[in-house]
């Protein structure tokens, strides 16, 4: 996939009106990574069949307007599903065939069960050599990213399928991502992170700036689907146009390897 334009790293399509999606094209987007994510936890396995059929759907959708969509499938984990939870990691082994990423997979509490989804799910990313987007939550991030980085170190997944995912300018967040050469996500998004934080990152980190991938994490709640857009003039101004490209694009494709 050659891009000239912008590649949002993380949103979740289904819950962008058409207006939004005409306002990336407008503004420059090449396209973008959908992930899964329901707000109420599938209460059966057709359920979650169906949403990610409706995820699938969006390449239709989206593709009217020019938008390439790379689709990823995965359970959430705020979306953990009630039953017999083999039933549904069989379900997304189906529909991982049919995708380009794992994700939207991680740890929010990092409970048992949690980290027994996220086991399971990397087990087939591993099996199947596809990239994989880490939710990370908003509290206790320090703590919840150490958990994750022993789940990917027991399962040997390549840290190069790897991306964590809601990073925040920490010195201790930013050494754990270096030190395991993952990827680091950023989210451009209200009480998550801004474009100058990216700046002062790369600044102070430039071994990781081929490894950061922004998203706007734009969907159900409160953001801004052109958030990229916007955070590559201030990136622009302060890294100059070479290096702001890198972090809105061309790092989201070798991530993806496309």
């Amino acid at each position: 996939m050659n891009s000239m334009g912008f590649i949002d790293g993380h949103l979740h399509s289904i819950f962008l009106s058409f207006y939004d999606l005409k306002l990336m094209v407008d503004s420059g987007y090449d396209g973008f990574v959908t992930l899964a994510y329901t707000p109420i936890p599938p209460s059966s396995v057709s359920s979650l069949r169906d949403h990610y059929e409706h995820l699938l759907f969006e390449k239709n959708r989206c593709g009217v307007l020019g938008l390439r969509v790379i689709v990823g499938v995965g359970i959430h984990p705020r979306c953990i599903p009630r039953g017999k939870l083999e039933d549904y990691i069989s379900l997304t082994r189906e529909y991982l065939e049919q995708v380009e990423v794992l994700g939207e997979v991680g740890l929010e509490t990092g409970g048992d069960a949690e980290l027994g989804v996220l086991e399971k799910q990397l087990k087939m990313a591993k099996e199947l050599d596809l990239p994989v987007i880490v939710h990370t939550p908003r509290s206790n991030k320090i703590a919840i990213v150490k958990k994750i980085i022993e789940v990917l170190d027991k399962i040997g997944i390549s840290s190069e399928l790897v991306l964590i995912d809601h990073l925040t300018p920490s010195p201790l967040l930013l050494d754990m991502v270096l030190s395991h050469r993952l990827w680091a996500g950023f989210s451009i998004q209200e009480g998550k992170t801004r474009a100058m934080d990216v700046v002062w990152v790369v600044e102070k980190y430039p071994e990781l700036a081929d490894r950061i991938v922004l998203n706007s994490d734009s969907g159900l709640y409160p953001s801004n689907p052109i958030a990229l857009k916007n955070a590559y003039e201030v990136l622009s101004s302060h890294l100059g146009r070479v290096d702001a490209y890198k972090l809105v694009s061309l790092n989201a494709l070798r991530f993806l390897r496309l």
